[in-house]
């Protein structure tokens, strides 16, 4: 069983996907209540750490572009820093937005 399947927090509607910048080998995929964290090895995605989240913002050591309050997890939580790139799809109405992501400008 997957983590993602372990933590089952729901929805695709709109999912935001959050790269370092210059680097590919490892992201995060935003889901409305979870965020996944991949790294990829051997050409392949492999979910290291999956959490369950709230709306509630907070301060996430070690995850400064991400904002939310974590309620469960599951996995190795990663911790990383510096700037981020960021791609928000809105499957609902088929835009999608990008942009970077500093601490001081989370989304």
């Amino acid at each position: 069983m997957s983590l993602k399947e372990q933590i089952n927090a729901g929805g695709l509607m709109t999912v935001v996907c959050h790269f370092p910048v210059g680097r590919a080998n490892e992201y995060f995929v935003k889901e409305e209540n979870r965020i996944d964290y991949y790294k990829v090895r051997q050409g392949r995605a492999v979910q290291i750490w999956a959490a369950k989240t709230t709306n509630a913002i907070v301060e996430n050591k070690g995850l400064p572009f991400f904002p939310y309050k974590i309620a469960q997890e599951i996995g190795e939580r990663p911790s990383v820093k510096g700037s981020f790139v960021y791609y928000k799809n809105f499957g609902a109405i088929a835009a999608v937005r990008k942009g970077q992501t500093t601490r001081s400008s989370r989304r």
